[in-house]
């Protein structure tokens, strides 16, 4: 342990052990004993780790990395051969922390004690409140266990982690038939690349012997994997970088595995709102931010990532365009950024530039995102249902939330003066500096149908005219508690300022500190300036759009030529028909047969022979002593025979 890093060291441990306590002392103790205490103590966990880590993370971020810090460390496993120091294998836990690393630790804490802090109202007449301040506090030390791993082999428990909280909070109302379906399905389709994922890690664990984050993306690690030999044709750090990215596209819903994102809004809205900001869905994000010293050597890999970015992107907002449910509008602009940070990362294989984009695009989006979810949050709580047809109105009846939704609506947009104006277009530029230049005019488009998806979800929530059916619920029902408001507000405020704190001080100190111990190369010149205005005309232009179609009479009628967008290009439906046809008409039947005719076959066989043994056995036990005594007789002979035998094959009389 460094000494040098003073009372950090110590408390760095605790940042992960207060939301596992509360998770420990909540399912054992206070659960089903004493809900809201259970509640309360979550909150202050996860309060407590928050603090530390802004508390860590400022006097480290006041000196340069050179390396990554690990706090602490222990040895966990040791496989090899005794006394062959060569085919030994140490597999450790603990932090390391680096300027990637503070910057998440700090995200996902203050993220989630918001979070905790507002489900404090929002579930406090769910019958299952102690089980839902159980399972959350888990999840937020499942994530800050993940992203302050000092070794491969701990992100990939702690991912494994993160997936299986998110499948009972996803189904948390488990009463719900289309919710359990959703955690099913976010189970098996996060599952099915954690595979890959697997593979990746046996792959570098086979090359390198030591998955140590530091090691792995060391200058030495790289070139040993470029100089090792490949398989058809591709290097195997192109096939490790690829293993990995195809781990991180399942948790990060990228096109075609986002297919479970929209149908985990099934979830508790705070859930979806700690999911989809800067959680699980950003886990893989994370995993290719903090592997690019390895993927930017693969130029198949990089290729790949950004392909799959800006293909994701720009479904995802074309979806998001014909959708009537608030929450799976916000969850398809989710994968659209999410494609957006992916794309960043793809690009930043010719400089530096493109990675600090995508790191900051993490931290704005979560802002505006975990924001935008809580006010939906409002929305939901108040008039019990998600359709935007029967909204209209709102803004009345909750002006704090409508402005506050306003706010995360033209961060996201990138509109100039917001904090996501700073990261999307840094996003376009770096993209144009790498001499992607059609890429980085795809993502300006990309820009303007978001901000017009956007600008429809807030007119039509919190504008026009009123619907009838609200008109009948109590005006009791439209409130703005204190306890609902706070989070909204700090994240409001961290919305508006965030842009404003990253153009004059992070660009000059804090993103040199945090990323200049990568070695992602120089940048380039900066990108023509009438990029910038271009983009923001084309954000300007959508929301322009969206006021001149939504503002009037309402319009509930979808184009039909819209409908495969509005049904997902129909993936949902491929998806199902693919998995009836593999698992139940083909896989089902065939492991029937195997159970039928091998298993049970094989124990029934066994069964029979014992039956029958006994059955003849049987026979012998008469009570009758001469039939016991010619049976002792026998068998004495047969010992003497078989006594006789091996004492003369080895030479005895």
């Amino acid at each position: 342990m460094n000494d040098s890093l003073g009372w950090s060291s110590q408390a760095s441990l605790w940042i992960l052990l207060l939301p596992f306590c509360a998770f420990v002392v909540n399912g054992i103790f206070l659960g089903h004993r004493s809900p809201k205490l259970a509640a309360g103590l979550a909150t202050l966990a996860t309060a407590g780790s928050a603090l530390l880590s802004i508390c860590i993370a400022i006097p480290l971020l006041q000196v340069k990395f050179l390396q990554g810090i690990i706090p602490w460390s222990f040895e966990w496993l040791q496989i090899g051969i005794e006394n062959s120091p060569q085919a030994e294998f140490q597999i450790s836990m603990g932090m390391y922390l680096d300027g990637l690393s503070l910057v998440m630790l700090c995200l996902v804490s203050f993220l989630s004690f918001l979070v905790h802090f507002y489900s404090l109202a929002y579930m406090q007449e769910d019958k299952g409140l102690g089980r839902f301040f159980t399972l959350l506090p888990l999840f937020t030390f499942a994530m800050l266990g993940m992203v302050a791993a000092s070794n491969l082999v701990q992100i990939f428990v702690f991912w494994e982690l993160v997936g299986a909280c998110s499948y009972f909070l996803i189904g948390f109302w488990f009463h719900k038939p289309s919710a359990i379906r959703a955690s099913k399905k976010a189970f098996w389709i996060t599952s099915f690349s954690d595979v890959f994922f697997l593979a990746g890690l046996l792959l570098l664990a086979v090359e390198t012997r030591d998955l140590n984050i530091a090691h792995l993306i060391s200058a030495e690690t790289i070139q040993q994997l470029l100089q090792s030999p490949g398989f058809w044709g591709i290097s195997r750090l192109s096939w490790a970088a690829m293993l990995l990215l195809i781990g991180a596209w399942g948790k990060s819903a990228l096109f075609p595995l986002h297919i479970w994102l929209p149908d985990a809004m099934e979830g508790p809205t705070p859930v979806s709102s700690l999911l989809h900001s800067a959680t699980m869905v950003v886990a893989g994000v994370f995993l290719m931010a903090r592997f690019t010293p390895l993927l930017q050597n693969s130029q198949i890999a990089m290729t790949v990532t950004m392909t799959a970015g800006l293909t994701t992107a720009a479904f995802a907002a074309l979806v998001a365009c014909f959708q009537w449910d608030i929450k799976r509008i916000l969850a398809f602009s989710t994968v659209s950024q999410l494609g957006y940070m992916l794309f960043a990362l793809g690009c930043s294989g010719a400089g530096l530039l493109a990675y600090q984009a995508s790191v900051f695009h993490i931290f704005t989006h979560a802002f505006a995102k975990c924001m935008l979810f809580l006010c939906a949050g409002v929305v939901i709580h108040s008039i019990h249902f998600n359709d935007l047809r029967k909204m209209g109105g709102l803004g009345k009846t909750l002006p704090l939330t409508c402005i506050a939704f306003w706010i995360g609506v033209l961060s996201l947009s990138g509109v100039p003066g917001f904090s996501g104006f700073f990261s999307k277009e840094a996003i376009v530029q770096a993209a144009w500096n790498s001499s992607y230049h059609w890429q980085a005019v795809t993502a300006v488009m990309v820009g303007g149908i978001s901000s017009f998806y956007l600008a429809r979800l807030a007119l039509l929530t919190f504008h026009g005219p009123t619907d009838q059916n609200q008109s009948k619920l109590s005006p009791s029902k439209y409130k703005e508690s204190f306890v609902w408001m706070t989070p909204i507000v700090i994240l409001a405020a961290l919305t508006l300022g965030a842009g404003w704190l990253s153009h004059q001080w992070f660009e000059k100190q804090f993103y040199i500190k945090l990323f200049d111990s990568l070695s992602l190369g120089e940048n380039h010149a900066a990108a023509p300036a009438a990029l910038v205005y271009v983009a923001i005309a084309v954000a300007g232009l959508g929301l322009l759009l969206a006021l001149a179609i939504f503002r009037g009479p309402r319009r509930h009628k979808l184009p039909t030529w819209s409908h495969p967008l509005q049904n997902g290009l129909y993936l949902d439906t491929l998806a199902e028909t693919m998995y009836q046809l593999v698992f139940h008409k083909f896989l089902g039947p065939l492991f029937y047969a195997f159970d039928k005719w091998i298993i049970d076959a094989a124990v029934n066989s066994c069964n029979q022979i014992f039956h029958f043994f006994a059955r003849y056995m049987r026979q012998w036990h008469n009570g009758q002593v001469q039939r016991y005594a010619f049976v002792s007789a026998i068998g004495f002979v047969f010992l003497f025979i078989i006594a006789h035998f091996f004492l003369t094959q080895s030479g005895m009389r």
